[in-house]
């Protein structure tokens, strides 16, 4: 059973802001009461939450949640797959911007409504015929003086409040949509999740997720896992990474990449045997090496162009092994005869 992410405090105070025949606030009410069959399809929240950008937060926050309980179709897990990724990419700026801009938009219209207020009081009351020692006068423009101060600070102080607002929501529903990850990545995923490892309170969510995911690779995800992503688990063996606090890691990275690393990736298991790898992962790390070796010899002679060995064909013809065949690469290849096709 899946853990939540939010807890009802959270999403309580989350549906104070929507409407009460939103569809999402009905997801919401499922998740407090933990009714699962409540929750809506999966392109109602696949749609909420791939408007992660401009879309409401609070409404992207509670469908990041509702995809991890879920049960979703082949095509819905891919596409949650990509919509995950993007919102665990994604960066404060745009949003950030977009708050900061209605901020500033609501606090000068309120601004200009004030001050035709003020205005329009101060004529009806005659100011102009009254004497600068007057009573009305001096009230009347001291609340201008205040209004003006009290609006200027709103123009600086609206922006940042905004700016950590948009910063602190962003970063939670992140965190959701990392966790959520764990359910439904897959192999593509393992790339952004630890690009995550630099961010200390993303990784508390996305580090667990990439654990699960590392965890249901099989032998038929080898070759979708792009070698750049192979390579960034070499992170986790980096002295830079403090290997005090990488040790669980070890076994689950060495297992990933027996099963999905590549040729790119026998230096990395290299460099860990010879700096620094604790003695009870050592002979783990020797027996995926093998295994890395052995694939890198693979792509190294499946690119390789062969001449045939003899007969009539032209000794200029050139063969290459087919990697997906079952003819051991280091034979040669001869070209089949008119009468054999």
């Amino acid at each position: 059973m899946e853990t939540p992410s939010l807890d009802n405090k959270e999403i309580a105070r989350i549906l104070r802001f929507m409407y009460r025949h939103d569809s999402i606030y009905k997801a919401g009410e499922a998740l407090m009461a933990g009714d699962y069959a409540r929750l809506g399809s999966g392109n109602l929240h696949l749609s909420i939450l791939e408007r992660h950008v401009t879309g409401d937060v609070r409404a992207c926050l509670l469908s990041a949640e509702a995809l991890k309980f879920l049960s979703l179709t082949p095509d819905q897990r891919i596409t949650a797959e990509d919509i995950l990724i993007e919102v665990v990419e994604s960066r404060y700026y745009p949003r950030m911007i977009q708050g900061l801009v209605r901020h500033l938009v609501i606090t000068a219209c309120l601004a200009a409504i004030l001050m035709l207020i003020l205005l329009f009081t101060t004529m009806g009351a005659g100011i102009s015929g009254l004497s600068l020692q007057s009573y009305s006068y001096l009230v009347s423009w001291t609340i201008v003086v205040m209004a003006v101060g009290a609006f200027t600070f709103l123009f600086i102080a609206a922006p940042l409040w905004s700016l950590i607002v948009s910063r602190r929501a962003l970063l939670r529903l992140r965190q959701v949509s990392a966790e959520t990850l764990g359910r439904w990545g897959g192999p593509a995923s393992i790339d952004v999740l630890v690009s995550t490892r630099a961010i200390a309170s993303l990784w508390a969510s996305s580090g667990p997720s990439l654990r699960r995911v590392l965890q249901r690779l099989g032998p038929h995800d080898y070759g979708r896992v792009e070698s750049a992503s192979a390579s960034g688990l070499a992170v986790f063996f980096s002295p830079q990474f403090n290997l005090d606090k990488t040790e669980t890691w070890t076994p689950a990275v060495l297992d990933a990449l027996a099963i999905v690393g590549d040729g790119d990736c026998v230096e990395i298991v290299e460099n860990a045997i010879n700096n620094g790898l604790r003695p009870e992962w050592r002979a783990h790390a020797a027996d995926v090496l093998a295994i890395l070796v052995e694939r890198q010899r693979f792509e190294r002679d499946s690119t390789q162009l062969l001449r045939p060995a003899g007969g009539k064909e032209a000794v200029n013809l050139l063969l290459r092994p087919l990697p997906a065949s079952n003819e051991p690469v280091q034979n040669l290849l001869r070209p089949a005869g008119e009468d054999e096709i």
